[in-house]
């Protein structure tokens, strides 16, 4: 809103202002959007995106568009695992911030959903086959990978209605098939799954013990290669395996 004041005053020898008259006059602001089909975010703080100091996270796959995986970890089980003639459990490494490298942060995904309110509606999945394989091409087979204590983060002036629904707050992932982890209704009211939300598995206050048979017991010797894990990243490896030492195994997700 512009307005103008328009006075009109009768002089005498100095008078003060005798009356005044107020016009006003309305002006348009006018602002349009397109999708940025090409757009990225950088990476938040997945345990708390308003968190105003931006983490160093290590880097992971992504993708770009209007509708993108911003970053996804990588998951690290560590080189130092103890070989076993059963089967046994394994605990992912936390990730540790570039810059600082006494901040860490859980396994975890970033999502951004900048399509605008026509283009509501979007679903995560993931597949793994179970089947990790090496340099020279051995492989474990029957590996179980689990994801537990999920949880999605959002920032503070998001409504309720906006945030994606978990599927499950524990998955076992490795069934050869897509799995679901999380998913945003077509709900224009709403205004589901816009934004930038991420998903995390576990938190940095809940660490391994290192004792006990796969390190999450509460007596006996701490097994120093077992301890400080993420409790929430679980490997299963199967007995009956062929297995070498000092070499690294790789699957895909």
């Amino acid at each position: 809103l512009l307005s103008i004041g328009l006075s009109s005053m009768v002089l005498a020898s100095m008078a003060p202002l005798a009356s005044a008259e107020t016009k006003s006059a309305t002006s348009d602001g006018k602002v349009g959007f397109i999708v940025d089909e090409e757009g990225t975010t950088p990476p938040v703080n997945p345990t708390d995106p308003t968190d105003p100091e931006e983490p160093e996270l290590p880097e992971g796959p992504g993708t770009t568009g209007a509708l993108r995986l911003d970053r996804v970890s990588h998951i690290d089980f560590g080189k130092n695992n103890k070989l076993s003639a059963t089967a046994q459990n394994y605990y992912a490494l936390f990730e540790t911030d570039t810059a600082d490298k006494t901040k860490q942060y859980p396994t975890s995904l970033q999502i951004t959903d900048a399509r605008g309110a026509d283009h509501l509606g979007w679903k995560l999945e993931v597949k793994n086959d179970g089947v990790f394989t090496n340099e020279n091409s051995k492989k474990i087979t029957g590996a179980q990978i689990t994801l537990s204590s999920l949880e999605v983060k959002g920032f503070s002036n998001q409504q309720p209605g906006m945030f994606p629904t978990l599927t499950n707050t524990s998955q076992m992932i490795s069934t050869g098939q897509e799995v679901s982890l999380l998913s945003a209704a077509d709900n224009k009211d709403s205004g589901s799954g816009t934004g930038i939300w991420t998903m995390h598995a576990g938190t940095i206050a809940t660490k391994t013990s290192g004792q006990g048979l796969d390190g999450t017991g509460t007596e006996g010797t701490v097994d120093e290669t077992k301890k400080d894990r993420n409790p929430a990243v679980k490997l299963m490896i199967p007995k009956g395996q062929i297995i070498q030492e000092d070499t690294t195994y790789k699957t895909d997700l």
